[in-house]
C-alpha cells in the first residue's frame, strides 16, 4: 500500500502547484477588424508601378496566428506575410507584413535588408491624426465613400498617410480588395491595383 500513498501524495502536490498558476487574461483580435480583413494564403494582387510602368505581383504566402505576453496580459496576433515578386530583378523584391493585434493594424516592409515599420493604426478607422511624435510628425487617416483608379471604382476606402521626417508614404485599402494603392516615397514606388483575388 505504501506506493499507493506515495502516488496520492505526489498527485496532490502536482495539483496544488498547478492550481497556483494564474491564468493571464487574453486580448483577442478585434472581431470586426478580423472579419472585415480576413484573408487566406493564395490571395494575390497585381499592381502597376506608375513610376516604371512595370507590373508587380504581390502574393499572400502565409498567415500565422500567434499569441504573446506583454506584462500581465497575452495578446492574439494575426499576421499576413506578403511578398512582392519581381522576377527580373530580385534585389527589387519587397517583403510586406500586415498584422492585426487587439484593435490595431500594423504594417512594415523589408527591402534589401532595410526594415521600415509604421505606427500602429487604430481600428475602426477614424478620420484624423492617430500618431504624432518628434519622429512621426503626423500620421493621419481619411475615409472616403469612393476612390477611383484607372480600371475600377472602390467604395468605403481608407487612406492612411504616414508622414515621417517630411517623407510621405500612403496605404490605401478597403475590405473588399485589401490593398488598393501603395505609395512608398522612400523607395520611389507608386503601386496601383490592376487585378486581385481575395481568398477568405
Amino acid at each position: 500500500m505504501k506506493p499507493l500513498y506515495l502516488l496520492i501524495a505526489f498527485a496532490s502536490l502536482f495539483l496544488a502547484t498547478t492550481s497556483c498558476k494564474k491564468k493571464l487574461p487574453n486580448v483577442p483580435v478585434n472581431a470586426a477588424m478580423k472579419e472585415a480583413y480576413a484573408m487566406s494564403a493564395g490571395t494575390y494582387w497585381v499592381f502597376r508601378d506608375t513610376v516604371t510602368g512595370r507590373y508587380d505581383s504581390f502574393a499572400l504566402r502565409e498567415v500565422t496566428n500567434t499569441n504573446y505576453q506583454v506584462s500581465d496580459e497575452t495578446y492574439d496576433q494575426i499576421a499576413y506575410h506578403i511578398t512582392q515578386y519581381n522576377t527580373t530583378n530580385l534585389a527589387d523584391t519587397v517583403s510586406w507584413h500586415w498584422e492585426m493585434v487587439d484593435k490595431f493594424m500594423k504594417f512594415y516592409w523589408i527591402k534589401s535588408g532595410i526594415h521600415y515599420e509604421y505606427a500602429p493604426v487604430p481600428y475602426p478607422f477614424t478620420n484624423g491624426v492617430f500618431a504624432a511624435t518628434a519622429n512621426v510628425e503626423k500620421d493621419t487617416v481619411r475615409n472616403f465613400p469612393t476612390y477611383a483608379t484607372k480600371n475600377d471604382t472602390f467604395y468605403n476606402v481608407t487612406k492612411i498617410n504616414f508622414l515621417d521626417y517630411g517623407v510621405n508614404d500612403w496605404i490605401i485599402l478597403n475590405k473588399e480588395a485589401g490593398f488598393i494603392t501603395l505609395i512608398l516615397s522612400r523607395i520611389n514606388k507608386v503601386w496601383v491595383i490592376d487585378r486581385w483575388e481575395i481568398i477568405r
